[in-house]
């Protein structure tokens, strides 16, 4: 008479015991199979410590959750509580259905190792949000059967303990930190596709134009009522949060497409260029009057509505930049050439190129951005004479250095028209005033995290005021410029350096202990 279900179960416990035993796999029973989802927590023993490893920081046993099935080999398809799957499914640590198959012999003849991870560990999640979709509540799931082929699910193995060692190890591997971590990601991320989120809204807008430009993302749109979804595995599912009513959302459209745009003073001038983003609001069957298209850089956007444009700059994004100085450069290229008017070329990937006129409506800060370019082309100067590779800055730090470095390109380029460097003393009545005096002058420059340290030979002549001494600068010689890395050693190095050099017993030394930034002589006491 052939066994039943529960006797062929019991037959296959039995078994399993047997096979763990011959190969020294420790067997932990389940208290209550239909709470745990598991019949047995099989652990291979503790390992000795391998290279630097010690007894504290050896590797945990490899340790794995099992359900035992047992079946007839005329069989191929075995079920399983859906909540049972799910608690597999949602341990941290290997889990598995181990599959005997019995002869009408009642002969273990094969057994079947279904690995609840990747393809498997996705059915189990899908079929759980499919539940979830028809309504189906969290407490009867346990009424629930998901079904698997042991054949195509699993991996055909000897019904021996061998066998079961080594099939286990070849899942695992020896990290069971890393495996875990492994279950986790697939466990958090299988089946979520591009488009996850999506969400149902209703705005509240005063005009077509309102609603078109809070599309682009150029303002605030207020939300009155909507409702959030999550797809998995193709099954869309509402979510209770966020809670859109009586809130704002500022959205953020798709690149429609790339282009290059580039800004021309004179058709001989040397280009500002660019990247930017082309969007369009996301709106199907757009009026033509109300179609607007931006192009976005990160520093700066075009709107564009039929025959108007709009040029604006993000002035929070400008001061949080951090660019190289002949990216801040080209910035400012372009907006003086906006300023003295301009063409402007918008170059696609895919849509048609575009050339027309601009200019900037309001022009004041012109003489600011001419400023700020020639104490960009100065420090370039700078940079290249001294050997140092360009840094990255923000202009904000930049342009509190501006004058400074302006000052000293002049010194290394152009002596002769060196601002005059000075100083007054109180000098002893008693004691004839020199017809002139010669001095070091060492200064530094600090941008961001490299340092321009430069020196030079002032010919000094005096003027007398009131009883004291002002001694200014006749013509300023430039000795050396350099930057330096581990600043203020470095910088200290180099000081020494210059005396040696010159052997000029008067000197006008920026300290380095202060964080001096001026390439002007401070006023010094004799």
């Amino acid at each position: 008479m052939p066994l039943n279900a529960d006797e062929l179960g019991k037959k296959g416990e039995a078994r399993f015991a047997e096979i763990c035993s011959d190969t020294k796999l420790v067997r932990n029973p389940s208290i209550d199979h239909d709470r745990t989802g598991w019949d047995y927590i099989v652990e291979f023993e503790q390992q000795a410590p391998i290279g630097r490893e010690t007894l504290d920081t050896r590797r945990a046993p490899l340790s794995a959750h099992v359900q035992v099935k047992t079946m007839w080999a005329s069989n191929d398809r075995f079920r399983m509580r859906l909540s049972a799957a799910e608690r597999l499914a949602k341990e941290p640590k290997p889990a598995f259905v181990y599959v005997f198959k019995v002869n009408e012999k009642l002969e273990f003849v094969s057994a079947h190792l279904v690995h609840v991870l990747d393809a498997n560990l996705a059915a189990i999640l899908k079929r759980l949000r499919k539940e979830q979709a028809e309504g189906t509540k969290s407490h009867q799931i346990n009424k629930k059967y998901i079904s698997f082929k042991a054949s195509t699910s699993g991996r055909k193995i000897k019904p021996t303990g061998a066998a079961l060692r080594q099939a286990i190890f070849d899942f695992c591997g020896s990290d069971l930190d890393a495996y875990i971590d492994r279950k986790r990601k697939q466990t958090q991320e299988l089946g979520f596709e591009p488009g996850r989120f999506q969400a149902t809204t209703t705005f509240k807008v005063e005009s077509m134009d309102g609603l078109i430009d809070g599309l682009l993302g150029l303002r605030e749109l207020e939300v009155t009522a909507g409702q959030a979804f999550e797809t998995r595995f193709g099954i869309k599912l509402s979510l209770n949060e966020p809670n859109f009513a009586k809130s704002v959302m500022r959205v953020q459209p798709a690149t429609a497409d790339t282009c290059i745009v580039t800004v021309k003073e004179t058709p001989l001038s040397p280009p500002a260029t660019f990247l930017a983003d082309i969007l369009f609001p996301p709106l199907a069957s757009l009026p033509k009057e109300h179609l607007k298209m931006l192009v976005q850089n990160p520093l700066f956007r075009l709107l564009i509505a039929g025959n108007r444009i709009q040029f604006t700059t993000d002035e929070q994004a400008i001061s949080a930049a951090r660019l190289k100085i002949d990216d801040w450069r080209n910035f400012f290229r372009m907006l003086i050439a906006l300023c003295r008017g301009a063409e402007m070329t918008l170059k696609p990937e895919r849509l048609h190129e575009v050339t027309f006129p601009m200019r900037l409506p309001d022009a004041a800060r012109q003489l600011e951005y001419e400023s700020m370019q020639e104490a960009l082309e100065a420090t370039q100067r700078l940079l290249k004479l001294a050997g140092a590779p360009e840094p990255a800055v923000g202009i904000d730090g930049f342009g509190s250095l501006a004058r400074d470095l302006v000052k000293l390109d002049k010194i290394f380029s152009s002596p002769a028209n060196a601002d005059p460097i000075g100083f007054v003393v109180d000098w002893p009545l008693e004691r004839a005033v020199p017809d002139k005096m010669d001095f070091l002058c060492v200064n530094f420059v600090r941008m961001e995290n490299l340092t321009l340290a430069h020196s030079s030979m002032a010919e000094m002549l005096p003027q007398s005021s009131e009883g004291r001494t002002i001694w200014k600068s006749k013509t300023v010689t430039p000795c050396e410029i350099t930057f330096v890395r581990d600043f203020p050693v470095d910088y200290e190095r180099f000081v020494e350096r210059a005396k040696q050099k010159t052997k000029l017993t008067n000197s006008i030394i920026a300290e380095a202990l202060t964080d001096h930034k001026s390439t002007e002589a401070d006023e010094k006491d004799a």
